[in-house]
């Protein structure tokens, strides 16, 4: 009833976040620790997600702080974990699961907004209400839950009917006749939707935009995705094409509003959050392509025209992708390539046949499988799963520097798991690797209930009752998503690191134990002094060839070894709702964070710097060619990874400015792809354009880059995220 809302001059669609566009509201239930002065200076001065704080809204947000002080979700999540854990999460073993915003990630049921509305839900929830049982031991909690839904309906609906009647009232003070049709068809689509079922396209888009914009309003979740908009769409746009209620160049106006609207939407993020956000990401994934719950291809027009929005929008949101498969047209993997090579960042190419394998091993049926979305940057969901992501980011790395200082953080001397022997009385390799799986499996239970205590604090403090409404089975179950209303419920622990550990473990093995070129205490005092004095130890760690990432088999599969014991821990647990923990593959720009808090390691990484992204190969350390990294990345199991998987290879756009060189561009896809690999995305920029934008940023406002499974703009990244794109090896098409 009293929140601002504004539409602006020849919008086509309605609603908004904050009081103007990309003003990100403030939530202080989740945390007021950076509301003071010194955050707000480090805010505006930061060049990684910078934001402004006006001196108004500064004494206010102090005031508000103070009466939240000790009260928020992450007062209560720290006032929970254990010393154990604390000293963990302190070090950054691993690091930030959701404990001070609500939890996302997730894909949420839109079509059944087109095909019921609002008012159609409350019916839903009616019904579920008359079929309760008083006598259950949680009825009285069922209730709650179904009264909170009613309310969210009924909220709904009052949004956008102010929205008709702003709209009304702007058409009759407008005197240009054309704009006051538009006006007036808008309070007429508002007054409609959402409360009530989509009969027009125009209709459907603006309704899926308002429920999309009220759960992020209630949550401030991270990575809300709108799914495949082009599977349920499609009715919509066909109809009205059919029946002469639209144009082709019409809906495509309509659903490039919609490409500039997702862009409206921010977060605010404190100085610790920014590092794992780099570049404003907010999420929205929109995924098009694919197959069908009967595994046909479903490629339709509006697959294309999503492509075209994108192309011609060409804005950082929504994360974009696309799913292939071995009958998928090579005419859509064309188009795609096309808009590759237009160096947005985006789309990311999906396999289906290997997602859709790890997800049925997941237990998700195949036929709902098949309607998987990435949601967030790549992890896969279906919209009856609440995959609770990301479940932590996991710091391979640090394990390694664990084992070799005694259990020890090498920065801060904190014993962090059991006590380990001196490096120096380490007799082999094995020994050694063993004790590296020991204590990783004693950090990951360590993280296992780091993240259930999470969720017991969230299940207690934070429900979700509006994402709820559009997760199947929740109004069924009349239970909140957090308390595991959802069909299929899932942790997703992430894996950063992979290159680092490889080369490392690798070199070890090699130089110290296999060539005994040193010793494994004369390794371990060069880390620690971050190499200074140990320049010949340096050279022959960046000398050392035998690496991850150029399709040698030793590396690799070490590198396999880890991902698998990784998944093999994870394995073992049940999260608070009864759901597997299934992992993921990827570091977003969490390994800026994690590694500016782990000491140097024996890849030739120094102290602070960023672990490795993702799956990619250590930047520049890839030196046998584009084939033979990808054929290094698909050894790893990507059939476990369920929770996604992100592969970035960077590629001279001479290498793609033409038709045939393009068609090299489809066939690595397909390539990597019948290997074995999940999901990869190229950066089409040279190395030269990316060092001029450093320099003069200026010049480059527009420069978009691929980061992790999203792409941003490659101004707004601070240093080292840019300084680690630069380096990422630049490959070409042969």
């Amino acid at each position: 009833e009293n929140m601002t809302i504004y539409v602006s001059d020849g919008d086509l669609l309605m609603g908004n976040q904050g009081e103007a566009v990309r003003h990100p509201p403030v939530y202080p239930e989740n945390s007021v620790y950076w509301m003071n002065d010194r955050e707000f200076e480090l805010m505006e001065a930061r060049t990684i997600n910078p934001l402004k704080v006006g001196q108004k809204e500064r004494e206010e947000l102090k005031k508000i702080a103070e009466i939240w002080k000790g009260k928020t979700l992450l007062d209560k999540c720290y006032s929970e974990f254990p010393d154990d854990i604390t000293r963990a999460r302190k070090t950054l073993v691993f690091s930030v699961s959701l404990e001070k915003n609500a939890q996302g990630h997730n894909c949420m049921d839109y079509a059944k907004v087109l095909k019921l509305g609002y008012n159609g839900i409350k019916a839903q929830i009616e019904e579920s209400r008359k079929n309760l049982n008083p006598l259950d031991s949680s009825y009285s909690h069922q209730i709650e839950f179904l009264d909170a839904a009613a309310i969210i309906c009924d909220a709904a609906v009052m949004f956008s009917n102010r929205f008709a009647a702003l709209m009304l009232k702007k058409a009759e003070k407008e005197r240009n006749a054309e704009i006051k049709q538009e006006l007036l068809a808008l309070s007429a689509i508002s007054a409609k939707v959402p409360a009530n079922p989509a009969s027009t396209f125009h209709e459907a888009v603006q309704a899926v935009y308002f429920a999309h914009l009220i759960n992020l309003i209630e949550t401030n979740a991270y990575s809300m995705s709108f799914g495949r908009l082009d599977q349920y769409l499609y009715p919509y746009y066909i109809d009205d094409i059919k029946n002469n209620r639209i144009t082709n160049e019409k809906a495509q106006e309509i659903l490039n509003c919609f490409w500039i609207k997702i862009n409206d939407l921010m977060h605010v993020d404190d100085s610790e959050s920014v590092y794992f956000h780099g570049g404003h990401p907010f999420g929205e994934h929109i995924t098009v392509g694919g197959m069908n719950a009967d595994g046909e291809d479903c490629v339709n027009e509006l697959s294309y025209m999503c492509l075209d929005a994108h192309a011609a929008v060409q804005l950082q949101q929504p994360d974009f992708s696309m799913r292939f498969h071995k009958n998928t047209p090579h005419e859509f993997k064309r188009r795609v390539a096309e808009v590759i090579r237009m160096g947005l960042g985006l789309p990311q190419v999906f396999n289906d046949e290997v997602i859709i394998d790890a997800l049925t091993r997941d237990g998700i049926p195949l036929c709902e499988a098949r309607d998987y979305t990435p949601t967030g940057c790549v992890e896969y969901s279906t919209c009856n799963s609440w995959i609770r992501a990301p479940g932590g980011w996991f710091n391979l790395p640090k394990v390694l520097e664990l084992c070799l200082h005694e259990g020890k953080c090498a920065l801060t001397g904190i014993q962090v798991s059991k006590k380990i022997k001196p490096a120096g009385e380490f007799s082999s390799f094995e020994e050694l690797f063993a004790t590296y799986k020991e204590v990783m499996a004693e950090m990951i239970a360590l993280h296992v209930r780091w993240c259930n205590i999470i969720d017991d604090v969230h299940m207690r403090s934070m429900p979700q009752t509006s994402v709820s409404l559009f997760t199947g089975d929740c109004i069924d179950k009349a239970k909140d998503v957090i308390e595991g209303g959802a069909r299929y419920n899932f942790t997703s622990p992430l894996m950063v690191g992979i290159a680092n550990i490889t080369d490392s473990l690798s070199f070890i093995k090699k130089a110290v134990f296999e060539r005994k070129l040193l010793s494994l205490s004369q390794l371990v005092r060069a880390l620690d002094a971050n190499f200074e004095g140990y320049d010949d130890i340096l050279l022959m760690i960046n000398n050392f060839k035998e690496r991850y990432g150029n399709d040698l088999d030793e590396p690799d599969a070490l590198a396999c070894d880890i991902a698998n014991t990784f998944c093999d821990e994870f394995e073992k647990y049940q999260n608070t709702r009864g759901g597997k923990f299934r992992v993921g593959f990827w570091s977003v720009t969490a390994n800026f964070n994690l590694g500016m808090n782990t000491a140097a390691s024996a890849d030739g990484r120094k102290k602070g710097e960023q672990l490795s992204d993702s799956l990619s190969p250590n930047a520049g350390k890839d030196i046998s060619g584009l084939t033979a990294s990808l054929r290094s990345v698909a050894k790893h199991p990507h059939k476990r990874a369920s929770n996604g998987t992100v592969l970035n290879r960077h590629i001279s756009p001479e290498d793609v400015k033409d038709g045939p060189r393009l068609e090299k561009l489809v066939d690595l896809t397909d390539g990597f792809f019948e290997l074995g690999g999940s999901n990869i995305g190229y950066n089409i920029v040279s190395v030269e354009t990316l060092k001029d934008a450093k320099i003069h940023p200026e010049k480059h406002a527009d420069l978009m880059v691929k980061v992790a499974g999203y792409a941003a703009y490659f101004t707004e990244l601070g240093d080292g995220c840019q300084d680690d794109i630069i380096a990422r090896t630049e490959h070409h098409l042969q």
